[in-house]
C-alpha cells in the first residue's frame, strides 16, 4: 500500500486535456478533480493512513459536498483524511442563506466596532448592533413574494400556467437579449419591464393568439446580481446576491458596519454617480424604510466614516451614543434618545462641548421645558446630561413615625392636624405617644426650619384647641412612640431590647431634625436645641420650640420615671459675660409646680435640665 501511495504521488493524479491549462473550463477542472479524488479512495481502500500529503492537498481542493459524497461512497472518515476537526477542513462553497466563514474572531470583530467615544463614555453606540451577526449571503428564498414593481432582467424565470383548451406549464428564463421563448407564441421581450406589466403583456398575447386558453404568470427563480460593498463595512468586497436584495440586506451580508462607519449617510453609487442615500436612523426610530432601495447589478454600497457622535445620558429613556447630522440640535438628540424619562429636569440640561484649538472644554445649560425650544446645534463629541428633578413636593405634607399610614398627603387651604389624623384608634399605632408630637416647617427661602410641639391627643380630640394647628405646604408631622414601650411591628422577637426600642425610635426620628437645627445656627441666631437627662424615660437633645417650658421638655423626654425626685431639679443656662466668656448659671426648679402649671419656666438655647432620682430607691425590697 505504501508503494501504491508513492506511485500516485509521482503521478500527481492529474488528468490533462489537450490545449493549455488556462483554457480548461471550470466544469472540466471540477470533473478532473472529482475523478482524481475517486481514484485516490479506490487506491487506498478503507485505509486513511497511507494517503500522501499530495493526495490530501488535492482532496482539499474539492467542494465540501463532493468530499462528503465520495467519503460516504468509499467508507472513509472524511475528518481523518483531511486532518480531523474544523481546523484543517477546507472552506465550503457558499450557498444561499448559509453563513460565510470569517478570518477574524468574534472578539476582534466586537473590538473593531467600539469607537473611542464609546470607551470614554461607557455607553453603547445606537444602531451599530443591528448588523452584529455572522456574515451571510442573506439571499431570499425562491418562494419569496415578488413585488409588482420588480423589473425583470436576464436570468429571471417566469412560470406560465396555461389552462382551458390547452393545459401546459412552462418555466421560461429571460435570455441575455431580454426575451423569453414562448412555445406557439415566439419570443417576447420582457427585460426592463415591471413584473406587473410583463404579466399583462403575456396574458394579452395568450388571449389574442391562443383561442380558448387562459394563463397565470408567476415568478420562478430570481436572477443573481453582482454588487460591491465598500467603505467602513466589516468585510468589504464583491458579492453575488439575489435581485431583491436591499441596502440593509447587503449590509447584513457584509457583516455590518465598522466602529467608525456612518449609519446615517450610506450611499448607493451606480456608474460612479450617487443614486440613493439611506439613513438607518429613519428605519430604527421612525420605521421609515423608503430609503432602503433595491440594488441593481453593478451597484456599489459605500459606507463613509461618521462625521460626528454625541452621547446622551441621565434621565432619558435610551441613554446611548448617537450619530448626528449637520444642523441637528440638542432637542433632536433628546428625540433620538426616545425622549425624557418621567423624572427628567428639563429646565437645565448640561451640554459639555469638546475643546476647540487651544481653548478649554465648555459647559452650557439648555432649557427645553418649553414646547418650541430646540437648544443649540450639536458638535462632535458633545456630552448631553439630563439630570433628574427633585423629589420634593410643592403642595404636600408628610406623616412619619407611629402612624398607621405614613407617607405623603396632599395639602389644602385650611387643613389642620385633625384633618390628617382623624381618629386615635384608626390612624395611630397603639404605642403612639399622644402627649408629644412635632411639626417641622420650612420658614424661609434659605430652607431653614422651625419646629412646633403639639399635644397630639388634644389636637385630635379637641379640634378647637391650640394644638390643632393649621398645616402649611411641605410640613412634616412626626409622631413618636411611648418611651420604654416596644413597637411590636418593628421588633425582632429573638432580642430582649423591648425597653429601649421606643427610645431608639425617638432618637432616630429626631436625629435629622437636630442636625438641621445645628447646621443652620449662625452668629446672632443660636442653635435651637435643649437637652435633658436623669430620671426621665427618654433623655437626650430636643428641638427648642416656641414657648418651650420645663413641663413640655419633660413631656418630650417621655415623662418622668417613677423614681424621679420632683421637688427639685437642676436647670443649667449658658450666658455670655462681658469678657466674651461663656459662663454657666444653675437654677433649682420645682418639677411639681411645673407639672401642675402653677409655674411655667421658659427655656432658651442650649439649656439643660437634670432630673434627680430619689435616694435609696429600691422598689423590689431586695438586697
Amino acid at each position: 500500500m505504501d508503494r501504491l501511495s508513492n506511485d500516485y504521488s509521482d503521478a500527481e493524479i492529474q488528468i490533462r486535456f489537450s490545449g493549455s491549462r488556462d483554457a480548461m473550463s471550470g466544469w472540466s477542472r471540477l470533473l478532473a478533480k472529482t475523478i482524481g479524488f475517486a481514484a485516490i479512495f479506490m487506491s487506498v481502500g478503507l485505509s486513511a493512513q497511507s494517503i500522501s500529503p499530495q493526495m490530501m492537498e488535492q482532496a482539499k481542493n474539492l467542494p465540501r459536498a463532493q468530499q462528503e459524497a465520495l467519503a460516504r461512497q468509499y467508507g472513509v472518515d472524511l475528518d481523518q483524511i483531511l486532518g480531523g476537526g474544523a481546523e484543517n477542513t477546507s472552506q465550503e462553497i457558499a450557498i444561499p442563506g448559509a453563513p460565510l466563514e470569517q478570518n477574524n474572531t468574534e472578539d476582534d470583530k466586537s473590538e473593531a466596532k467600539v469607537s473611542e467615544i464609546e470607551k470614554e463614555q461607557g455607553l453603547e453606540r445606537f444602531g451599530i448592533s443591528l448588523f452584529d451577526r455572522a456574515v451571510s449571503t442573506f439571499a431570499p428564498t425562491d418562494d419569496a413574494s415578488v413585488p409588482d414593481d420588480y423589473r425583470l432582467g436576464a436570468g429571471d424565470n417566469l412560470v406560465i400556467q396555461l389552462f382551458g383548451k390547452d393545459n401546459n406549464q412552462y418555466d421560461l428564463q429571460v435570455s441575455r437579449e431580454g426575451k423569453i421563448s414562448f412555445p406557439k407564441l415566439g419570443p417576447i421581450t420582457v427585460a426592463g419591464l415591471r413584473f406587473e406589466d410583463a404579466r399583462d403583456l403575456i396574458r394579452s398575447r395568450v388571449a389574442d393568439q391562443l383561442i380558448g386558453v387562459q394563463s397565470t404568470i408567476s415568478m420562478g427563480r430570481l436572477r443573481a446580481i453582482n454588487i460591491f460593498m465598500a467603505g467602513e463595512v466589516a468585510v468589504p468586497g464583491a458579492y453575488s446576491v439575489s435581485a431583491l436584495t436591499t441596502i440593509t440586506q447587503a449590509l447584513f451580508q457584509a457583516g455590518g458596519i465598522s466602529g467608525i462607519g456612518s449609519l446615517r449617510a450610506i450611499e448607493v453609487k451606480r456608474g460612479g454617480v450617487s443614486v440613493a442615500s439611506f439613513d438607518v436612523y429613519k428605519l430604527l426610530l421612525q420605521g421609515d424604510a423608503s430609503g432602503d432601495v433595491r440594488l441593481q447589478s453593478g451597484d456599489v454600497v459605500f459606507v463613509p466614516p461618521y462625521k460626528g457622535l454625541i452621547s446622551v445620558d441621565g434621565a432619558v429613556n435610551r441613554p446611548m451614543i448617537y450619530e448626528f447630522k449637520q444642523g441637528e440640535s440638542v432637542n433632536d438628540a433628546i428625540i433620538m434618545a426616545a425622549g425624557f424619562s418621567q423624572d427628567a429636569y428639563r429646565s437645565a440640561i448640561s451640554v459639555v462641548s469638546k475643546a476647540i484649538a487651544k481653548s478649554l472644554p465648555t459647559v452650557s445649560n439648555i432649557d427645553l421645558s418649553g414646547s418650541g425650544s430646540k437648544g443649540s446645534l450639536l458638535r462632535n463629541g458633545d456630552v448631553i446630561k439630563v439630570s433628574e428633578s427633585t423629589d420634593t413636593l410643592k403642595n404636600a405634607v408628610t406623616l412619619e413615625g407611629a402612624v398607621i399610614r405614613p407617607g405623603v398627603y396632599g395639602w389644602e387651604e385650611g387643613q389642620r392636624i385633625s384633618d390628617l389624623l382623624v381618629s386615635v384608634d384608626s390612624d395611630l399605632k397603639t404605642t403612639a405617644d399622644l402627649g408629644y408630637a412635632l411639626v417641622v416647617r420650612q420658614k424661609n427661602q434659605r430652607l431653614d426650619i422651625e419646629v412646633l410641639q403639639i399635644d397630639l391627643a388634644s389636637a385630635i380630640l379637641n379640634v378647637e384647641s391650640d394644638d390643632n394647628i393649621a398645616t402649611r405646604p411641605r410640613d412634616k408631622i412626626i409622631v413618636f412612640s411611648l418611651a420604654q414601650v416596644a413597637d411590636l411591628s418593628s421588633l425582632d422577637t429573638d432580642t430582649d431590647t423591648d425597653a429601649n426600642e421606643a427610645t431608639d425610635q425617638r432618637e432616630l426620628l429626631l436625629q435629622p431634625v437636630i442636625e438641621k437645627l445645628q447646621s443652620q445656627a449662625r452668629s446672632g441666631e443660636p442653635v435651637q436645641t435643649v437637652s435633658i437627662d436623669g430620671a426621665v424615660k427618654s433623655p437626650g437633645t430636643f428641638p427648642l420650640t416656641d414657648g418651650l417650658t420645663v413641663h413640655k421638655l419633660v413631656a418630650a423626654a417621655g415623662g418622668l420615671k417613677d423614681n424621679a425626685y420632683i421637688s427639685s431639679a437642676e436647670l443649667r443656662k449658658l450666658y455670655l459675660s462681658g469678657a466674651s466668656e461663656v459662663l454657666s448659671r444653675y437654677e433649682e426648679i420645682n418639677l411639681k409646680s411645673e407639672i401642675e402649671l402653677a409655674v411655667a419656666t421658659r427655656l432658651g438655647s442650649r439649656d439643660h435640665l437634670h432630673v434627680r432620682a430619689l435616694a435609696k430607691w429600691n422598689p423590689t425590697d431586695s438586697v
